[in-house]
């Protein structure tokens, strides 16, 4: 919902351009969002059309994730912001990334948002060019990287995908395809499904 009886529609959107639409509350389309999202190697069998997965909305901001690398031109790795009120595409940028891009491409599949950051959750090993396991945390504002580093990897060919992240008032759920004999998640071994604090150690 935008807060105001109408609705943000995300998703690989057949017909349109976009992967984003606002629904106003008259049910008619907002034509300030209309921007276009890419896939620079769009030959690789991987990557599949730009697609976006996740949506996070604050008063102000819609943040998306997904597949894509380019959003209105400019370089975008599977995480984008927009003003919500405008459309327009802000400088929020954590670049989400694989290091073997060729062959997994990183995607994010779930955003959740606080006071002051934002989570990411997905399947990809990088986070503004800092080592992250499929979980990170982002500054809400800048996009920057912060020192949240819950899932630490046990064998090193293994990349947990996330597909779910609940904030709580004291702890964050996440859900996935991970286990107890492939990585550690805030210290200790889970499968499947883990609740974290917030200083990124696992409960009990």
């Amino acid at each position: 919902s935008d807060g105001e009886g109408g609705w943000f529609i995300a998703g690989g959107l057949t017909g349109f351009l976009s992967r984003v639409l606002h629904l106003k509350a008259d049910k008619s389309i907002d034509s300030l969002f209309n921007s276009t999202f890419d896939v620079v190697d769009a030959t690789n069998p991987n990557f599949g059309s730009p697609t976006v997965k996740a949506i996070a909305i604050t008063t102000s901001t819609v943040y998306v994730g997904g597949i894509f690398d380019r959003v209105d031109g400019a370089t975008r790795n599977n995480a984008a912001a927009f003003n919500k009120t405008t459309g327009v595409l802000t400088s929020w940028n954590p670049n989400v990334t694989s290091s073997d891009v060729a062959n997994f491409p990183a995607i994010v599949n779930i955003l959740a948002v606080s006071t002051s950051t934002v989570y990411i959750g997905g399947f990809f090993d990088g986070v503004g060019g800092q080592v992250r396991n499929s979980l990170a945390e982002v500054d809400i504002t800048t996009g920057a990287i912060t020192s949240w580093n819950p899932m630490q990897y046990i064998d090193i060919n293994t990349t947990p995908n996330i597909y779910t992240l609940v904030l709580a008032s004291t702890s964050i759920f996440v859900g996935g395809d991970f286990s107890s004999t492939t990585l550690t998640v805030g210290g200790l071994g889970r499968d499947y499904l883990a609740q974290l604090n917030f200083n990124g150690s696992s409960t009990t």
